[in-house]
């Protein structure tokens, strides 16, 4: 699969989740925070994560923040490298 596809299918993937930021009880508009993220559905993204991807928070059909992510913890969430 194609890193233009594996983006294009993986942007269609929803799930709600849990976050905790790391060192900040408060966040703001604008504020750039680094986050632990847990997953409400993991299996839904099983084996189709990896360190770098970049990706939406949603709010109904509203993008209310961007995220990346930095290292992945569950490795069922890991893709494999080819």
């Amino acid at each position: 699969m194609t890193a233009e596809k594996f983006v294009k299918e993986f942007s269609k993937l929803q799930t709600s989740g849990q976050q905790t930021f790391i060192e900040r009880t408060t966040v703001y508009p604008g504020d750039t925070v680094v986050a632990e993220i847990r997953l409400s559905s993991p299996e839904q993204f099983a084996g189709q994560l990896k360190e770098g991807i970049t990706f939406d928070f949603l709010e109904g059909a509203r993008i209310i923040g961007k995220g990346k992510i930095q290292q992945i913890v569950n490795n069922r969430l890991r893709k494999a490298h080819p």
